[in-house]
């Protein structure tokens, strides 16, 4: 029997950036609810952009039905991705509903009907609504009526829960989403801060299976309550791995500095924190890498003749990261 969603050794990054994720294994069934959790800045939006078919240059297979997801017309997939912040055609309310309907081949509604429509779903508007009027709740729930109008198979929702909303809001949202759930595959995306902050309402949607994504790699647990009795070490996950001594080369081409590990970590030099070097930057946002240079050594080749030679001749290399170094060359 063919599984109905499949994904196999997926793997994403961006040139000379960390790997974002890599060898993601996993199956889902028509029904099932799926959490996707991590920190910011982790992978999940990344992972969901391709789980939906939104991005299509990844290593590895997603399936539906058996069928490569990436080859199947966009219109066929029967997908639908609402984003944290929604995308919405910048104009009013009707034009959206007409635009989906248009591209759906489909008979556009009366104007009463669609208004019904909207009624459902809590949009007590006119359809004349310019989009921009709308507060982010009344954005979502659109989009939420836009899927339903669809009637995709599978729906991703980015971490919408991040956002600030009113008890009411989140009530109606829990709803929408539970009422989504019926005979459909849903995958819902959550940081660890927006899960805790809506701990009542995540434990009340019927979760089959937890994927925590860190680190590069995806964790994977069978429910909710396997989640919390089988926690995953952040420290672990973080360090364990990562601070380990790495023994490497520094390497200078086209004008810049890298540090080569192995055939895996080909890792660039932004710039020196101090300037000894013992600390140095491999790039400019905070929470990425950063290379420890210490200890008196033999392991370190380096081109002769210049200053940034000098500085490192005969040292050993030590990777600090919250990150994985894989990269995609």
């Amino acid at each position: 029997m063919k599984n109905y969603y499949e994904v196999k050794n997926l793997c994403f990054g961006y040139l000379k950036k960390p790997l974002l994720f890599k060898d993601v294994n996993f199956i889902a069934d028509k029904n099932d609810n799926i959490l996707i959790l991590g920190l910011d800045d982790k992978g999940k939006t990344s992972l969901v952009k391709c789980l939906s078919g939104f991005k299509d240059r990844y290593f590895g297979n997603i399936l539906k039905n058996a069928n490569e997801l990436k080859k199947i017309p966009d219109f066929d997939k029967s997908i639908s991705l609402i984003m944290d912040y929604p995308v919405l055609i910048n104009s009013t309310i009707n034009e959206n509903l007409n635009y989906l309907y248009k591209n759906l081949n489909r008979e556009i509604p009366s104007d009463l009907e669609k208004e019904k429509l909207l009624d459902e779903f809590g949009l007590n508007f006119k359809l004349a609504t310019k989009i921009k009027k709308l507060r982010l709740f009344e954005k979502l729930m659109l989009c939420f009526l836009r899927v339903f109008i669809k009637n995709s198979d599978i729906v991703f929702i980015d971490d919408i829960f991040k956002n600030q909303f009113e008890d009411f809001e989140l009530d109606k949202l829990n709803e929408t989403i539970k009422k989504l759930s019926q005979n459909r595959l849903v995958f819902l995306c959550a940081n660890e801060k927006s899960f805790l902050k809506n701990i009542n309402l995540f434990e009340s949607i019927k979760f089959n299976k937890v994927l925590y994504i860190n680190n590069a790699k995806v964790y994977e647990r069978k429910d909710l309550k396997d989640f919390n009795e089988n926690l995953i070490d952040l420290d672990a996950c973080e360090f364990i791995e990562n601070l380990q001594q790495k023994q490497g080369y520094c390497v200078y081409q086209d004008g810049d500095y890298f540090l080569s590990f192995d055939e895996n970590y080909i890792l660039k030099i932004d710039k020196s924190l101090n300037s000894k070097f013992d600390l140095l930057k491999l790039s400019p946002n905070d929470n990425e890498d950063i290379v420890m240079v210490f200890k008196n050594g033999v392991n370190v080749n380096l081109e002769k003749n210049n200053d940034f030679n000098r500085q490192l001749m005969n040292r050993e290399v030590m990777i600090f990261s919250k990150l994985d170094r894989s990269r995609v060359l």
